[in-house]
C-alpha cells in the first residue's frame, strides 16, 4: 500500500493498530494542530489501511517528551558531577538514557482508538 497524501513516517514513535494488532516503532501519521480537542496525530496502519488516533488527552506525547528529556538532563548533570573528565562518555550515556526513556514511555503509554471514518 502507498502512504496516503499528507502522511509521513515518524521514527521512534510506537504504534499499535487497534484494528489488526500490527505494531512497530515507525508510525505513519499526519499532524493537524487545528483538531485540538482531540489528538493532533492521526495514524494510518500500513498493514490493514485503517485510521486511528491516540487515546487520551492530546498533550500526552508532549509530556512523554518532556519527561524523557528531563530524565536525560538529570542523568547528564549527575554524571558530570561524578565524572567531569569524561564529558564525551557522559554525553553519550545521557543521550542513550533519553532515547531509552522516550521509547519506554511511548511503548507503555500510547494506546490507540480506531476512527470510524476511513477517509484521509
Amino acid at each position: 500500500m502507498d502512504i496516503p497524501p499528507g502522511y509521513q513516517k515518524w521514527p521512534l514513535f510506537w504504534f499499535q493498530c487497534p484494528s489488526c494488532g500490527h505494531h512497530c516503532y515507525r508510525s505513519i501519521a499526519r499532524t493537524n494542530p487545528h483538531a485540538l480537542p482531540r489528538s493532533i496525530f492521526r495514524f494510518w496502519c500500513e498493514n490493514c489501511g485503517s485510521y486511528s488516533a491516540l487515546k487520551g488527552p492530546p498533550w500526552k506525547p508532549g509530556v512523554f517528551a518532556f519527561c524523557a528529556f528531563g530524565l536525560g538532563f538529570l542523568v547528564l548533570v549527575a554524571s558530570l558531577q561524578f565524572l567531569p573528565q569524561y564529558v564525551l562518555v557522559v554525553g553519550l550515556f545521557s543521550c542513550s538514557v533519553t532515547l531509552f526513556a522516550w521509547l519506554t514511555l511511548n511503548r507503555l503509554g500510547n494506546t490507540y482508538v480506531r476512527e470510524h471514518k476511513d477517509a484521509p
